[in-house]
C-alpha cells in the first residue's frame, strides 16, 4: 500500500505534496494544532495555490472526524485541485490514519 501510494510515476499531486501532507497529519495526530482550520504559512505556499489547497485539505482530513467544510471545498476550488488530486490526498491521509491506528496495537 505504501509503495503504491509513493509511486512517482502514478502520483497526481506529487510526492513533495504527499510528504508535506504527512507532516500535517502528524502535527494533527500529535495535537500540536488546536483545530484543523489553523492558518498555514503563507510565504512559499502563497506562490503555489495548488499546494496550499492540498495542505488545507490534508489538515482538514487528518482529524477524526474529518473537519472538511465549505471553506476547505472553496480552498480546493480556488487552488485548482482536480478530483483525482483530492481523491489521492484523502486516500493518502487514510493510509496514514490506518498506520497510526495499527501502531497503537503494538504499544503496551
Amino acid at each position: 500500500m505504501l509503495r503504491e501510494n509513493l509511486d512517482q510515476a502514478t502520483t497526481v499531486v506529487g510526492l513533495d505534496v504527499k510528504v508535506l501532507a504527512g507532516v500535517v497529519f502528524t502535527e494533527i495526530v500529535a495535537r500540536r494544532f488546536a483545530k484543523a482550520g489553523d492558518a498555514l504559512p503563507a510565504g512559499l505556499l502563497g506562490r503555489y495555490p495548488n499546494m496550499r489547497a492540498a495542505l488545507v485539505l490534508a489538515r482538514a482530513a487528518s482529524p477524526s472526524p474529518a473537519a472538511i467544510d465549505a471553506s476547505v471545498v472553496g480552498a480546493c476550488r480556488e487552488g485548482g485541485l482536480s478530483a483525482p488530486a483530492i481523491i489521492e490526498l484523502v486516500t493518502w491521509i487514510s493510509v496514514l490514519q490506518m498506520l497510526h491506528r495499527l501502531s497503537s496495537y503494538f504499544v503496551e
